[in-house]
């Protein structure tokens, strides 16, 4: 059932309960008198891809003046409603937090900073290339109102990037082959229950494309060394210890830019009582009854 079609059968009575909520309707359906509004963290996360292999982001100077340039907050207020917290790197902030890692340091929205990187790279004019989009996609949130954002806050310092928009199923094809010499940008999401499952396989040496889902040719041998540390300790301080440097080394290099953590939405009928949202994504309704 479509999100909108989910909102509407809700408020008419007609389903008592809706799950992924569109952010435009959060606010409507916490003032609703008959549904109860619903929410908590995720493992998920919402990031910009960068082709690190050639073209103008293969130059650091140039991805971390797009992650400046990018006003992610923004996004997070006015597109998304509030219905993520900003990213701190390829650990989702539900994951992240478990290893105290809720306060790490990420890029500011400051374009004059991005500008002048640009600068140094020898790109002050900037430049043209593709960006690609998905229509729609699991855990992909607003992913066109999105790209457009950041299509803007890119063309802000410079940088044109022109959206070409694929249907779900065609643009994890092209995606998966990795992206061309003419595309410097896309859109990527990803859901895991465990702190190493999404470096582990959209940022490996291992994961480049076309044999995995690292799409923008990444390959560090320091972030696989400590992917594979975090992975043989079983102590928690020392897993934490790597995490922090594990994100801290992402964040420099800027393989992808990390927008926000999505949050679960979901409402209920008031009828029932007893059901919680879980971070995992699954739904435990054996505790829910009749109130």
């Amino acid at each position: 059932m479509e999100e909108q079609t989910r909102v509407t059968e809700l408020q008419a009575g007609n389903i008592d309960f809706a799950y992924d909520l569109p952010p435009d309707n959060v606010a409507q359906i916490k003032a609703s008198p008959d549904v109860n509004y619903l929410e908590t963290p995720l493992g998920h996360v919402w990031f910009l891809v960068m082709n690190t292999k050639t073209g103008p982001t293969a130059n650091v100077k140039v991805r971390q003046a797009v992650a400046y340039a990018i006003n992610s907050e923004q996004i997070i207020s006015d597109i998304l409603q509030g219905t993520g917290v900003p990213a701190y790197g390829p650990v989702p902030s539900a994951i992240g937090a478990m290893y105290g890692q809720d306060s790490l340091p990420y890029y500011t929205y400051d374009p004059e900073k991005a500008k002048s990187l640009l600068a140094e790279a020898d790109m002050a004019s900037g430049f043209q290339t593709k960006f690609w989009v998905p229509q729609s996609g699991s855990g992909m949130q607003s992913p066109k109102t999105m790209g457009e954002a950041i299509q803007a806050n890119l063309a802000d310092v410079g940088i044109n990037a022109q959206i070409e928009v694929s249907e779900w199923g065609a643009y994890l094809e092209q995606y998966a082959k990795g992206l061309p010499d003419d595309v410097a940008f896309a859109e990527c999401s990803w859901f895991a229950t465990d702190a190493r499952n999404i470096p582990n396989l959209t940022l490996t040496c291992g994961t480049v494309s076309p044999t995995g889902y690292n799409a923008g040719y990444y390959c560090s041998q320091d972030v696989d060394k400590l992917i594979d540390q975090f992975t043989k300790t079983l102590d928690h301080d020392q897993q934490a210890e790597i995490l922090v440097n594990l994100q801290k080394l992402v964040m420099d290099e800027v393989p992808n830019f990390y927008v926000d953590s999505q949050l679960g939405t979901a409402a209920m009928s008031k009828k029932y009582t007893g059901f919680t949202l879980h971070p995992s994504q699954l739904l435990p309704f054996y505790s829910t009854h009749l109130a």
